[in-house]
């Protein structure tokens, strides 16, 4: 079986917010191709070596703002997302009346089931720190679909979240691999170009 990683969107820009990872920070060093390796890596670490990862849905709804990323800034982190690698992005209708972001959470939540139930089922990477997911790691659970959380370790992320879940992952740790990568990266760069 596979993996797909899916993001409550507005939830994981919040939780950058929270732990200040700035817009600079999400437009210029935030890497879903780099996290991918990473967490593949994490997941081959607790003996989930034979899933491979299809690929990261990306879901928010149409609303004005996302997080810190308003108007022009909001498309821009759209118009990054759609380019990265195996990443797509999923904008779901809310009416002006319904105002919150749970119709994102009722997406995530549909969607996770829909993987779930899939031909052949995939397990789940959810990036969110929603303990409202519980009833759907739990029916994936019931399914024999292994749900990975992904999220920071701070104290604050829902117990109730990391005992449903397979395997829970610190997000601080995969933010320092990934920067820890580009730089190595952009160090290997640098010094190929010093060469005559």
């Amino acid at each position: 079986m596979a993996f797909t990683i899916i993001v409550d969107g507005p939830n994981f820009i919040n939780d950058l917010s929270r732990h200040r990872k700035d817009k600079d920070y999400i437009m210029n060093t935030f890497s879903f191709a780099t996290i991918h390796g990473i967490i593949q890596k994490k997941l081959v670490e607790n003996g989930l070596y034979s899933h491979p990862f299809l690929h990261t849905e990306f879901i928010c709804s149409n609303k004005e703002k996302i997080g810190m990323f308003e108007g022009r800034d909001r498309e821009k982190l759209l118009e990054k997302l759609r380019r990265e690698t195996g990443v797509s992005v999923r904008e779901i209708s809310l009416s002006s009346v319904e105002g919150k972001e749970k119709g994102v959470d009722m997406a995530v939540f549909v969607r996770m089931l829909e993987l779930g139930k899939s031909n052949p089922p995939q397990h789940i990477v959810l990036i969110a720190s929603d303990k409202d997911y519980v009833p759907a790691i739990k029916a994936l659970t019931t399914l024999g679909i292994h749900t990975v959380l992904v999220g920071f370790d701070d104290g604050k992320y829902p117990t109730e979240l990391i005992n449903e879940a397979y395997i829970f992952l610190d997000l601080n740790q995969i933010l320092s691999e990934m920067e820890d990568k580009i730089k190595s990266h952009t160090k290997e760069e640098g010094d190929e170009s010093a060469l005559p």
